[in-house]
């Protein structure tokens, strides 16, 4: 039986080899205040996740999870969970990394379809790839596209997902009225995002707060008019709080 892992390591062996790429990998790393868009930003990381198996790109959820491997997959599993992912279901998948997420899907909750949407073309090319040797590409169809200006047909599916890149759209509030478009009544929308955390009450300590956050918003591609604000989804102009 083939290791569902070994197209993951080798696509990480492929990746990582360029000179020129860990020159600017460690320029974008080592540099302050130097900026990519989203799409940059993940084109220079490539393969460079850090867990030890698949290529999954998100902080993971910890409540069981042992290792960042379990918590990355026990996160993707959560979100599909909280969807009530099943049989009947067209998924739209925005943000998809390089497919594990989606295989992850197919493999434990069998949706109907998965469409995949993702900004950057290397992610696209490799998850597309890890689909077809997993004997998968004519359930999970993936493509280059934007969140907030989605190239897909009105109320065409049943659940959008989104792990942990809605607070690299420009902006939020034109993804989740993209993500009401394509879904059909009694469609469901199930984020796992990033937003900073309440404001410290002491000054001190809110002033680390604001320079943590300001430096993750500039490394990591979160739009200004993410950067300052708190919860982002409290609330949403146009939608219900």
């Amino acid at each position: 039986m083939k290791d569902p892992h070994s197209d993951a390591i080798g696509a990480r062996r492929h990746f990582l080899g360029p000179l020129g790429n860990a020159t600017a990998f460690a320029a974008w790393a080592y540099t302050p205040f130097q900026r990519l868009a989203a799409r940059d930003l993940y084109s220079l990381l490539a393969t460079r996740a850090f867990t030890a198996n698949g290529l999954y790109l998100n902080l993971g959820y910890w409540k069981t999870a042992q290792t960042i491997d379990e918590a990355c997959a026990a996160l993707a599993a959560l979100v599909a969970e909280a969807a009530g992912m099943g049989p009947d279901d067209a998924v739209v998948d925005v943000g998809f990394g390089f497919g594990d997420q989606d295989l992850l899907w197919m493999e434990r909750f069998a949706p109907r379809h998965i469409t995949g949407l993702n900004v950057t073309p290397v992610q696209v090319r490799l998850a597309r790839q890890r689909v077809r040797r997993r004997g998968m590409a004519d359930r999970i169809t993936l493509i280059e596209g934007s969140a907030t200006a989605m190239p897909l047909p009105d109320t065409c599916c049943d659940i959008v997902t989104a792990v942990e890149c809605a607070f690299h759209f420009q902006t939020r509030e034109k993804f989740l009225a993209e993500a009401f478009r394509l879904l059909r009544p009694g469609g469901r929308l199930v984020l796992a995002d990033v937003i900073r955390a309440a404001p410290e009450p002491d000054g001190w300590r809110r002033r680390v707060q604001d320079f943590t956050w300001s430096q993750f918003a500039q490394k990591f591609a979160v739009p200004a008019a993410r950067g300052g604000s708190g919860n982002s989804y409290s609330p949403i102009t146009g939608f219900p709080a």
